[in-house]
């Protein structure tokens, strides 16, 4: 078997070894291929430097016997390089490795340039105007010092569109910063430009600023206050049926924040341009103008015609006027017609077509409540009324159909079935004696009156003085001049029906609320059981049980008031009284002419006490107790 060469002792043409045959060819470069890839295989397992002893080794494995050698061709690999291309790349990197130097170099050097440019205060340096060249920093932060209060003392103008305000910064909150301003002559930079001028030893560097916002700020809204208006929309009225209106105007604001940075960029300059900021109306002229002319004057052009039913009536622009309103509605002005102020236009115009619900009620029938049934009302359909106008309006046609509408009544015989009002609670009597005054006996049957016929709901709390009112002239009452001695806590005489009123409540087994009684005893009143009531002061009040309401009803007899309460069944008062400590002075005899008799009144304590029952059950046990003071008569001599 001929044992193959390797590459570099491969037989060449002069090497004086004849060529192989084809088949000693072939089998030799199958044998140099796997000999390529070993060879590649231990070259990248192997550090560099082992290179080429490996290679002799392996070339002398491969000549045993055989001599020879000379040029060897380089054979391609599988991946398509040569090792000319391998050996081109180092010097491929070379040439990047030293560009890149040259790079780092010049950029060195230039910034060693630029810092010396920078390390000090150019020749023909200025800030501001003011010249600082040459000098060390200290020395160029006192010449900034020096003249930075005039500068700030100088006025400014902040013009807004031609119209300028003038403030004086240093008293506005704007100061000059010459260390800042200083610091910035010596800033490091790497402009080119600033580099070349800072070289040349010129500078114009501006003044660094203090701005105080919030100090700028009030100066300007203080100086600029007529450089600013609010936005005005559009209005449109009907007084008396005419047609007033104020056109829209788009309203005017200082944008302080957009102003301050403004002034930050600009000064010292002694002119500043603020910033004016446009606040647009609603409703543009345009568009008002066209509401104005083709809606709110078409719509009280003339009379409008209505119709109810059967009924018609013209409506005047004036009578109109009151429900008439032009509203803003997504960027437009609209015509709106408010359902209640028509209504009473319509009634006023027609006032036969509404009819008023009667609310149900209690009439006292053989001794026991019944039920009034309630009468619905028929009223004008304000919601479809409003648009019927409103179609009318606008169109042209000047004329509407109005409906009519049930409305049903306050109270219903279904409420007053659920308060089950059926028996009597309980009653009482107030009598007044003979020589009270006329006013007073007046006045305690007016409050009787008022409180006749007042239905409480279950759990519902009623006032005597919340019924009754102000005893006054227009509540119905009369003047009371002069009093009988002993009627000074009788309120113009109503305390007579209060008393009445609460000794029912206390027998009727309701919750009462604080009572006072009277200091001396009156008669005609039950002792124990009465009870003052005075204009913001005291009161009768009592509660209804949840279980069921209360009618109150009074009759007015002569000079005797009746109270009565009627509620539900199953409720039972017992009710019993004790006296001590009762006195009875002896009468004073008056002198002189004008005499009156009066009787003496008893002192005495008196504690009533009362058991409730309801339903079998007994829910509430209480008492009250009063204290009433003697009362010396007056004997007339004969």
């Amino acid at each position: 078997m001929r044992v193959p060469l390797p590459r570099w002792r491969r037989p060449g043409p002069e090497s004086g070894v004849p060529p192989p045959t084809d088949l000693d060819s072939e089998e030799t470069g199958v044998r140099q291929t796997h000999r390529f890839f070993r060879r590649r295989g231990a070259a990248s397992a192997a550090p560099p430097e082992a290179g080429p002893v490996a290679e002799d080794a392996a070339g002398e494995e491969g000549t045993s016997g055989v001599g020879g050698g000379g040029d060897v061709e380089p054979t391609p690999s599988k991946t398509g390089h040569s090792s000319q291309d391998t050996a081109s790349r180092p010097r491929w990197r070379r040439t990047v490795m030293i560009a890149l130097s040259a790079i780092a170099l010049v950029m060195t050097a230039y910034l060693a340039v630029a810092w010396y440019a920078c390390s000090r205060i150019p020749d023909r340096a200025t800030a501001g105007g003011i010249s600082i060249g040459g000098m060390d920093l200290p020395a160029a932060r006192q010449q900034l010092i020096s003249h930075a209060p005039q500068i700030e003392a100088r006025p400014m103008t902040v013009d807004f569109d031609g119209t300028g305000i003038d403030i004086i910064p240093g008293r506005s909150g704007l100061h000059l910063d010459p260390d800042d301003t200083v610091a910035a002559a010596t800033r490091f930079t790497v402009a080119p430009w600033d580099v070349v001028r800072r070289l040349r030893g010129v500078l114009d560097i501006p003044w660094e600023t203090d701005l105080d916002r919030p100090t700028v700020a009030a100066a300007i809204r203080a100086a600029g206050s007529g450089q600013e208006w609010e936005v005005r929309e559009g209005a449109i009225g009907f007084p008396d049926g005419s047609v007033i209106s104020e056109r829209p105007r788009a309203g005017r604001r200082i944008d302080i924040e957009a102003t301050l940075d403004a002034i930050k960029a600009a000064w010292p300059a002694s002119v500043v341009h603020g910033r004016i900021r446009t606040v647009e109306p609603q409703i543009n002229p345009t568009d008002f103008d066209s509401a104005l002319n083709d809606v709110a004057r078409k719509a009280v052009a003339g009379p409008l015609r209505i119709t109810v039913e059967n009924r018609s009536a013209q409506v005047a622009p004036a009578q109109l006027a009151p429900a008439l309103s032009m509203v803003a509605d997504g960027g437009t002005l609209t015509l709106s017609v408010d359902p209640d102020p028509l209504a009473d236009a319509i009634v006023k115009a027609l006032p036969q077509v509404e009819r008023a619900a009667v609310p149900a009620r209690f009439r006292i029938d053989n001794g026991s409540p019944v039920i009034v049934r309630d009468v619905p009302g028929r009223v004008v359909d304000r919601t479809a009324a409003a648009a019927a106008v409103l179609k009318a309006l606008t169109t042209g046609s000047r004329e509407a159909n109005v409906p009519l509408t049930e409305r049903a009544a306050a109270v219903t015989a279904d409420t007053l079935r659920g308060y089950r009002i059926t028996h009597e609670l309980a009653r009482a009597q107030a009598t007044l004696s003979s020589d009270t005054p006329s006013a007073m006996m007046a006045n305690a049957a007016r409050a009787a009156t008022l409180i006749d016929g007042r239905v409480i709901a279950p759990g519902d709390r009623f006032s005597f003085n919340d019924v009754v009112g102000e005893r006054s002239a227009a509540r119905g009452f009369q003047v009371v001049n002069n009093p009988p001695p002993g009627a000074g806590d009788d309120d113009a005489g109503v305390a007579r029906t209060a008393s009445a009123l609460f000794e029912a409540a206390f027998r009727g087994g309701l919750e009462l609320g604080p009572r006072r009684g009277h200091g001396a005893y009156l008669p005609g009143l039950t002792a124990g059981l009465d009870a003052v009531a005075a204009t913001g002061g005291s009161d009768v009040t009592f509660t209804a049980d949840a279980s069921g309401g209360v009618l109150l009803t009074t009759t007015v007899n002569g000079a005797t008031i009746e109270v009565v309460l009627w509620g539900r069944s199953g409720i039972a008062t017992e009710v019993t009284a004790t006296t001590s400590n009762t006195s009875r002075p002896s009468p004073v005899t008056a002198r002189g002419g004008g005499c009156v008799a009066r009787p003496t009144l008893p002192g005495f304590d008196i504690e009533v006490r009362r058991t409730v029952t309801a339903d079998g059950a007994v829910p509430r046990r209480d008492s009250v107790t009063t204290r009433y003071a003697a009362v010396p008569g007056v004997a007339c001599p004969s």
